[in-house]
């Protein structure tokens, strides 16, 4: 391993996430319906008459930078779910998902359009792929919790790559691709375009 970077085994541990507790998903219900679920019409670039920031998730890093890699890291639709089956707004991977607590039984699979291995997984009740996809809280919420357990256990990185790049690897390519970022032949292009649009914002 090289000595570029390290992850503590908590990067995989945790407990679930209570995806339906109503006073959490009241606190940010607000903020996440006006600049994510409607991101493509809010903040981007965030100089607008009225600015509204979501409340920062990662100690030292400030609301407006949180927000600013949020928005960066709503690479799809909320109801989509990709060819290499990654959820709503933020692709999350099924693998993740079960990390997280919210989904089991994961498989691989033939990614429907290129045919490469993907994964599957089974949705613990009572969330349901359909619920996962028409909720912007809950999708919010498990992309928080994923990049807290992250940086918490992300203890060195390239010299080249700061924490919000080194998230949105982590994001994309789990782990694994933190080991391998140094093999340029092996970045996949775009998540060598999510590392770009996040790497430097905090």
């Amino acid at each position: 391993m090289s000595d570029n970077y390290l992850l503590g085994v908590d990067v995989l541990a945790g407990a679930a996430i209570d995806v339906f507790d109503e006073d959490d998903i009241e606190q940010i219900a607000e903020r996440v319906v006006a600049e994510v679920e409607a991101a493509d019409r809010a903040l981007r670039p965030l100089a607008t008459e009225e600015k509204r920031f979501l409340k920062s998730e990662l100690p030292g890093v400030s609301d407006e930078e949180w927000t600013q890699f949020v928005l960066a890291m709503k690479t799809a639709n909320l109801n989509e779910v990709s060819d290499s089956n990654a959820y709503g707004m933020f692709e999350m991977k099924p693998r993740r998902l079960v990390d997280l607590g919210l989904m089991k039984s994961v498989k691989p699979v033939n990614a429907r359009s290129t045919g490469h291995m993907a994964w599957k997984g089974e949705w613990k009740s009572p969330l349901s792929e359909k619920g996962f996809l028409e909720s912007a809280e809950v999708q919010y919420r498990a992309f928080s919790e994923s990049m807290k357990r992250y940086a918490k256990a992300l203890e060195k990185r390239p010299n080249d790559m700061t924490l919000s790049g080194a998230l949105a690897v982590l994001h994309r390519c789990g782990p694994n691709g933190l080991v391998i970022w140094g093999d340029e032949d092996r970045r996949f292009p775009d998540t060598v375009a999510l590392f770009d649009a996040t790497n430097g914002l905090f």
